[in-house]
């Protein structure tokens, strides 16, 4: 469709891109090493300055929403830290179970500033899932 686009971004972004890839103007997305649940972020350090509420937490957790129809890629490091690799891999998951279309890319030694680098490369990882996504 024309005039719909392909919407990418890392870290918050990727998780920003989750959120946001039901708006009409979005055609897939691309999320980069998202954070996809924010529950654990409830008794952390981030949580004195985000001041997540439970219910924020429910509603803009993408793991707890139900899957749009959209694809989605979710490319992470393989040397993230742990919560950010298996919340790729139950993002992927949790719209599997939806049959909800999208491609788990894990990015071989990449950490969470690294995997960005990806995308510097004509032939990266990341460059090529997301040429074969634009609308």
């Amino acid at each position: 469709m024309a005039g719909r686009l392909l919407l990418s971004g890392w870290s918050a972004g990727g998780h920003l891109t989750a959120m946001a890839l039901g708006h009409p103007r979005v055609a897939a997305g691309l999320a980069i090493s998202g954070i996809f649940e924010l529950g654990p972020l409830w008794d952390t350090f981030l949580n004195e300055r985000l001041r997540l509420t439970d219910a924020e937490i429910a509603t803009l957790s993408p793991l707890r929403l139900p899957p749009v129809p959209q694809p989605l890629a979710i490319a992470y490091g393989t040397a993230e830290l742990p919560p950010l690799v298996n919340d790729s891999g139950a993002l992927r998951a949790h719209r599997s179970r939806s049959h909800a279309p999208g491609a788990l890319l894990p990015v071989p030694s990449a950490n969470h500033f690294t995997v960005v680098h990806e995308l510097a490369r004509a032939e990266g990882a990341i460059t090529r899932i997301a040429l074969s996504m634009l609308p």
